[in-house]
């Protein structure tokens, strides 16, 4: 039996998308696996808090013992020295490290969790060179560390009408549509991409198009003015392929990332994609997308189908759960 710990899977994000590829396929291999949720506990302004008690308490009551534990959430894993069975952990990013967006205080508390996680792990699963490289900076101790990185869903691909798809979202066929899709906290920096764009040329023959949610989204709406920025709030998973292809650049303006989703999926959809020249990116995702230090800078350019294909093949989720499950193999029997 194994376990798979993240937050919500209908989230969608990079945790959660990962866990479920990993689940999915431990399943068609007809292995039993247990993919315990954190139960939510909340405690209001504390980001992540409500769920570091759920998955300690659902291990130790749930009275079963596991042949492994994956942690796909570091945050996840309080009591991690309790388990007796060998333990996985997969480090995302190092956010509350180098990016914090909380309280230095829970910051620094969250560093120590995240910390002792890669301490007590049989092995540590990072999802990119930068977060492995981090480790070694940090001096943080490790029994055993791996690289696997995330991979892009095949839906994500070029659609047919553009022009139709910016009609249908925006009202604006006629306008060159720059895109922004992805959480709206300080890390991501959507408000210096508004005001940006907004000081720019750019803003006079096209519109700058956000979609997401997080806490700055009623600044967001309030630079928002309807024709030069249109804010369209939480992008729904089941048109975000669609969104993508109604952009005709994506600028992610994230100051730092453990990996970068957003960039793939937006590459694998055709889209010319920029990011800013100081963000921290790891170099195996950073290397397709342009870098610029303005929105001025940007100049669209057709993406060769040769770099949609480079992309798909290099960062498939088969590749994924296939290393995934050869580190499983590797501590226990399949």
């Amino acid at each position: 039996m194994l376990i798979s710990s993240g937050f919500s899977m209908s989230s969608g994000q990079g945790v959660e998308k990962r866990a479920k590829h990993i689940l999915d396929g431990l399943q068609n291999m007809g292995i039993k696996v247990s993919p315990l949720q954190a139960k939510k506990i909340k405690l209001p302004g504390l980001r992540h808090f409500e769920y570091l008690v759920g998955l300690p308490l659902a291990y130790l009551f749930k009275g079963s013992r596991f042949d492994l534990v994956d942690f796909q959430l570091p945050e996840l894993s309080v009591g991690i020295g309790f388990i007796k069975c060998p333990k996985i952990v997969t480090v995302h990013d190092l956010i509350h490290v180098f990016s914090p967006e909380i309280n230095p205080l829970l910051a620094k508390f969250y560093s120590r969790i995240i910390r002792t996680a890669v301490k007590e792990a049989d092995v540590t699963i990072c999802v990119s060179s930068q977060t492995s490289e981090d480790i070694e900076k940090l001096g943080w101790k490790y029994n055993e560390k791996v690289v696997i990185h995330n991979g892009i869903d095949p839906e994500f691909r070029p659609l047919p009408n553009k022009e139709g798809l910016k009609e249908r979202f925006y009202g604006k066929k006629d306008k060159i549509v720059l895109g922004y899709l992805g959480g709206l906290g300080r890390r991501k920096r959507p408000l210096k991409l508004i005001q940006d764009f907004l000081s720019s040329d750019l803003s006079t023959d096209s519109v700058l198009v956000i979609w997401g949610r997080g806490p700055l989204e009623k600044k967001v709406e309030k630079l928002a003015d309807g024709k030069r920025v249109i804010y369209k709030g939480f992008a729904p998973q089941d048109q975000i392929v669609s969104i993508y292809n109604s952009f005709d650049v994506f600028v992610f303006p994230s100051a730092y990332e453990g990996f970068g989703i957003p960039i793939l999926e937006a590459l694998a959809c055709g889209v010319p994609t920029f990011i800013y020249r100081d963000a921290k990116i790891p170099r195996e995702v950073a290397r397709y997308a342009e870098k610029i230090d303005g929105v001025d800078e940007i100049k669209i350019r057709k993406v060769l189908r040769s770099r949609i294909r480079e992309v798909k093949q290099k960062f498939s989720w088969k590749k994924t759960v296939d290393k995934v499950l050869k580190v499983y193999s590797s501590l226990i029997s399949l």
